[in-house]
């Protein structure tokens, strides 16, 4: 499409960024209640959402699920970043600190000491205590928790997830789902398929690598608490020894899941176990070599973007046609660009059903590495999108921003839709730009918005 060559997307991109500049001084009234508040992402991006693959793949709206987790990662981390309370906890002062200066006062003729406060660097350079003591406490009651549900599992129990008939089980109440945390280090190990594999082999987890990732429990409490209202609140709740869950109920709680936490009982769970160091830095490992990516999607933002349900649903198919290069090519390193890794991803969170995918589409179990090094990816890109060419003649890096995937949205449902073959007017192109690049503004000034902490956010009036 001519809008995806190189002179039209720098034209495209230039004109996005004057938009950008405007979109403070853009105007949009304000909600008069909460209720009126625009819905971002849509719920039609969830509809029939559930925790199966479909046709051996995962599906947009798990895609879109996972983006919304990603952002709670994301939100998490910056939480922990930011807390006083570990601060204290270790002893690290404050951002700023005190000095003092000796300075010539002429009116008392001498000198004098002056207090000065400056910015504490050695603060700074501390604040990543905070962050690996959260994970290797968070790593520690993953270990418990995995446990238990296995055992759980294992008791025959079904008063709590369901057989989907292929030996695969998911989750139906949220007595099981995970605190935040603990949420977050079953995915980065997840993603090392393999890795989580031999570990529940050694450990006698039969029953965990059997479990569909809780697509549709996750969705329930993010579309409860997804409406960000204000800066983030609760922390999570715990300490080194227990953590504790009310009754029936998941500990989620922050900047997108801002608190949902209920009143009532608590269960402790002991975390004294000697867990050997080896596998506790092994996990800890997972999650920080997944932080990038978080940073990538959080960057791309695309759970906020009008063309979301595009974006996902070209990613799913150009993430099939991956599938298929490594059947066709299986001595070739392979490397996703970042939509297509999104969907692998997604698939490898439901162990079970990504080995079925994988045996299914390739032939054989590929497992994913995210320790290779920056060379190697270089190189095995290139070859991918050599393969991708030849084989599918289309472009494999497109570009994700906002406005190429509005666009390419808009084209494509014209075009499915016949209006293409319909419309030569010379003002096509231009009023289907126009209304692209105004939902765009739009969508980026509620963003906006929202990062502010506003309350009510903007509202599009019909003129």
């Amino acid at each position: 499409m001519s809008h995806l060559i190189g002179y039209n997307l720098g034209a495209l991109h230039r004109t996005s960024r004057e938009f950008k500049r405007k979109v403070d001084s853009a105007y949009y009234p304000s909600a008069a209640t909460i209720d009126e508040n625009p819905i971002i992402p849509s719920p039609s991006t969830f509809d029939h959402l559930n925790n199966l693959h479909q046709d051996n793949l995962p599906t947009p709206s798990q895609c879109a699920v996972h983006l919304e987790l990603l952002e709670v990662f994301h939100a998490l981390r910056i939480k922990v970043l930011d807390s006083k309370a570990l601060d204290q906890a270790f002893d690290l002062g404050g951002p700023t600190k005190k000095v003092y200066r000796r300075k010539f006062v002429k009116g008392l003729n001498k000198w004098v000491n002056q207090e000065t406060t400056l910015r504490d660097l050695q603060w700074e350079n501390s604040q990543d205590k905070k962050w690996t003591f959260y994970l290797g406490e968070a790593v520690r009651r993953f270990m418990v928790w995995a446990n238990d549900y296995n055992a759980s599992l294992a008791s025959g129990e079904k008063n709590s997830w369901i057989d989907d008939g292929n030996g695969r089980v998911s989750m139906t109440e949220f007595l099981y789902l995970p605190p935040v945390d603990v949420l977050m280090v079953w995915h980065a190990f997840l993603l090392n398929p393999s890795d989580f594999l031999e570990y529940c082999q050694t450990n006698s987890l039969e029953y965990l690598p059997r479990v569909n990732f809780p697509w549709t429990l996750i969705e329930i409490l993010q579309h409860k608490s997804i409406c960000s209202h204000g800066p983030i609140r609760d922390t999570w709740k715990y300490d080194s020894d227990t953590w504790q869950v009310p009754k029936g109920e998941s500990v989620f709680s922050g900047n997108l899941l801002h608190s949902i936490i209920k009143e009532g009982n608590t269960e402790d769970l002991d975390v004294d176990d000697d867990f050997r160091p080896d596998i506790i830095i092994d996990l800890m490992n997972n999650v920080e070599r997944q932080r990038a990516f978080v940073k990538k999607m959080n960057a791309h933002l695309w759970i906020r973007s009008p063309a979301l349900q595009g974006t996902l649903q070209r990613a799913v198919e150009r993430y099939e046609n991956y599938l298929e290069l490594f059947r066709l090519y299986p001595g070739k390193m392979l490397v996703p660009t970042l939509d297509i890794d999104l969907v692998w991803h997604t698939s490898q969170l439901s162990p079970a059903a990504y080995e079925t995918s994988m045996k299914a589409r390739c032939g054989r179990f590929i497992n994913h590495d995210d320790k290779i090094g920056r060379y190697q990816l270089d190189v095995g890109s290139d070859e991918t999108q050599a393969l991708y060419r030849t084989r599918f003649g289309l472009e494999y890096h497109v570009c994700l921003c906002w406005e190429c995937q509005a666009i390419t949205s808009a084209v494509d449902d014209s075009d499915r839709d016949g209006y293409l073959e319909e419309q030569r007017s010379s003002t096509f192109a231009k009023d289907l730009a126009d209304k692209v690049m105004a939902d765009i503004e739009y969508h980026r000034a509620v963003e906006s918005a929202r990062r502010r902490n506003h309350i009510k956010l903007p509202i599009r009036v019909e003129k």
